[in-house]
């Protein structure tokens, strides 16, 4: 049987996940826009609440990630690694089950790539439905620029081909 505490920090936490708000009653740091954009510490930042146990969960929801990488929004993203995000919890609020490099080829976003790479993205990262990596994607996409960045971030040699092959050829006119 539950104790209450356990109780109301399973319902907080259960709430947290599925994105409600607090309940009445219940304490969290103040929201980032409460900060009147002040950098929040990594001890300042909301924390979800392991449903199960009750404790403190060591991921914070990055809510702006989405809709930073769907902009190109560099310095957003910026602030948020700023604020102590890591590439790992980049990859887990990112809606797109983690492709965020491949969404950015999709943009031509060849400066986000950059950044993100730099952040520790992976260019190997393969897409579930196609099997492709973000340098195939460029090649796609007709995103050539993009194709000569990722080509020597590329570690498989079938993928490096495809796009040696592609750059080889003279550019079509858009």
């Amino acid at each position: 049987m539950l104790r209450l505490s356990q109780t109301a920090a399973l319902l907080t936490g259960l709430l947290l996940i599925a994105g409600c708000s607090q309940p009445t009653g219940v304490e969290t740091a103040p929201s980032a826009s409460s900060k009147q954009g002040k950098i929040m510490s990594k001890a300042e930042r909301p924390k979800l609440v392991n449903p199960f146990t009750g404790e403190p969960s060591e991921h914070t929801q990055w809510v702006e990630v989405d809709e930073y990488i769907a902009n190109g929004n560099i310095e957003g993203l910026k602030k948020l690694f700023d604020e102590g995000m890591t590439m790992l919890e980049l990859e887990m609020n990112y809606s797109n089950e983690g492709l965020f490099l491949h969404d950015a080829v999709m943009q031509g976003n060849l400066k986000l790539i950059q950044f993100l790479i730099e952040k520790g993205a992976d260019p190997n990262v393969r897409d579930e439905v196609d099997h492709t990596c973000p340098l195939e994607a460029a090649v796609d996409h007709d995103q050539r620029e993009i194709a000569k960045y990722l080509l020597d971030k590329t570690e498989a040699p079938e993928s490096r081909k495809y796009a040696e092959e592609y750059l080889a050829e003279e550019p079509t006119e858009k």
